[in-house]
């Protein structure tokens, strides 16, 4: 008798024990889960608001592309009326594109809920998808695209430190660049005797290698945005010409920046409440058409449908 209430003392206590250990390390994970979480959630908060304005800037240059036609009234409108048809256009991508970088390089280390009804799944998935509507050629329509490396290389030149704090180029700044690489295209153009016979740019010696590495880089800098300004030109080209205007990509954009504009503010505290979003594309990923970019199936009647839905809504 003595023997087995031993043997039921000793299993007693090692099954405390096995509990308290099992206890012990999943309230050590959880706890370090926990503090993970708060720290991504004080980051979302942080870039929040400069990711909202991005996305809200873009979204709303996309809908004077699209339904607005600005292409036809800037074009050959003057230096000016093209600076903000080029330039500025190229300069949201950019914007939009530096904060995601940011956002992602600040977070990469830290956790994010697999919740179904978390808002951060939710930002994470429209981040996705906007990253996929703007890199994917499935659908055989190449205006506008840009490869992934493309977007994180963009984000990446855009975005500069200013003491411990990453931030995004300003559109002075912007502007300054992109001349700089007009000027450098004029100087490519000039022949060795003429660059002789002026001294270099503007008036710069040929002695000075900085000047030249300037230019060299801010023509670098402008190529990352080529399918940005091809892409306009081709807007305005086939409308010219009366011809089928390729702006699917930019509709289902213009869509899915408007699921990250509600993700990232549900209650339009600081969202401009009267966006609208632009007549539907087929194929468009975004909550209202719902079709899944990534089928490989041709569309359906159903999801025709719902897009024709959506469509007397918008």
């Amino acid at each position: 008798m003595v023997d087995v209430a031993a043997i039921t003392v000793a299993v007693i206590s090692l099954a405390s024990s096995l509990l308290t250990a099992v206890a012990g390390g999943w309230w050590a994970y959880y706890s370090e889960e926990r503090k993970d979480r708060r720290a991504t959630d004080r980051l979302l908060r942080k870039y929040r608001d400069p990711l909202l304005l991005a996305a809200q800037d873009l979204q709303a240059r996309l809908f004077n592309l699209v339904e607005l036609s600005i292409t036809d009234a800037f074009m050959d409108a003057g230096e000016r009326c093209e600076d903000s048809l080029f330039i500025y256009t190229a300069f949201l991508f950019g914007q939009y594109l530096c904060w995601v970088y940011i956002l992602r390089r600040q977070t990469q280390f830290l956790c994010f809920t697999t919740e179904e009804r978390s808002s951060t799944k939710t930002l994470v998935e429209d981040l996705d998808r906007i990253k996929i509507v703007l890199n994917t050629d499935r659908y055989g329509k190449i205006p506008f695209m840009l490869w992934k490396g493309d977007q994180m290389a963009i984000g990446e030149l855009m975005c500069f430190k200013e003491g411990e704090e990453l931030m995004c180029m300003g559109y002075s700044a912007f502007n300054a660049k992109w001349k700089q690489s007009q000027q450098s295209q004029q100087l490519q153009a000039q022949s060795p005797s003429q660059l002789n016979g002026n001294g270099g740019l503007d008036g710069v010696s040929e002695s000075s290698e900085k000047p030249i590495a300037a230019f060299v880089e801010a023509n670098v800098f402008r190529r990352w945005f080529t399918p940005i300004e091809d892409g306009i030109r081709d807007l305005h080209d086939a409308r010219q010409r009366k011809m089928y205007c390729p702006d699917d990509r930019l509709r289902r954009l213009q869509h899915c920046l408007a699921d990250l504009i509600y993700a990232l503010d549900p209650n339009g505290i600081r969202a401009v409440k009267d966006s609208t979003k632009v007549r539907p594309a087929k194929h468009c990923p975004c909550s209202s058409c719902g079709t899944a970019l990534h089928r490989t199936t041709s569309i359906g009647r159903n999801e025709t449908v719902v897009g024709a839905r959506r469509q007397d809504m918008a």
